[in-house]
């Protein structure tokens, strides 16, 4: 570390491992004012003052989507069903796009990874059997909970968080598979998924 000390107007004396080195600007010398001035707001073009505010937004900005069931919905035989969630519940940020007809969320631009999540109530069981919710990606699965469940019991499925990789224009969508009838219960608290940009 160094010490530097100002003796007068043309001398200063650092100090370096312990030893004093003295620096003489009379014979014309001198410290220069390095400091840059990169002027006002006011000072910038139009096009600065654009770059600074979306620059500014990027980072204060979160974007998270959540979307769900708003009634009960049927769940026929045993193959895959996409559940048919219908409602936005909260979004805060720009970056994804919900179409409550196709049941789907799409992956806008400049979002590279997304946390997904998402939960279930299952009820009116007709057979004992496995029951699955599904996370999907371009309509591959990417994240899911299942469980062995008995008839005439009601259920809960939790998918944890996962952070996956996408693109603008991935889609993400829910769906459920099942070992034999039920119903799926819609509110905003019982069946819904969770999409955020990380």
């Amino acid at each position: 570390m160094a010490i530097i000390k100002l003796t007068d107007s043309s001398n200063i004396e650092v100090v370096q491992n312990g030893e004093w080195i003295s620096l003489d600007f009379a014979s014309g010398g001198q410290v220069e004012d390095n400091t840059t001035n990169i002027g006002t707001l006011s000072n910038l073009n139009t096009t600065d003052k654009t770059d600074l505010v979306n620059a500014i937004n990027e980072v204060n900005t979160k974007n998270i989507i959540t979307v769900g069931l708003s009634a009960n919905q049927s769940m026929t035989g045993t193959g895959t069903v996409q559940v048919q969630v219908d409602t936005l519940y909260s979004q805060l940020g720009n970056a994804f796009t919900f179409n409550p007809t196709t049941h789907r969320i799409t992956i806008g631009d400049g979002v590279s990874y997304v946390k997904v999540s998402g939960t279930g109530i299952f009820s009116a069981f007709t057979t004992n059997g496995l029951r699955r919710l599904f996370i999907r990606k371009n309509g591959v699965n990417v994240a899911r909970q299942f469980f062995y469940y008995t008839q005439n019991y009601n259920a809960g499925l939790v998918i944890p968080p996962r952070l996956i990789p996408v693109q603008s224009g991935d889609y993400i969508d829910f769906s459920s598979q099942n070992a034999g009838n039920s119903t799926l219960a819609g509110s905003d608290i019982d069946t819904w998924f969770t999409v955020e940009a990380v």
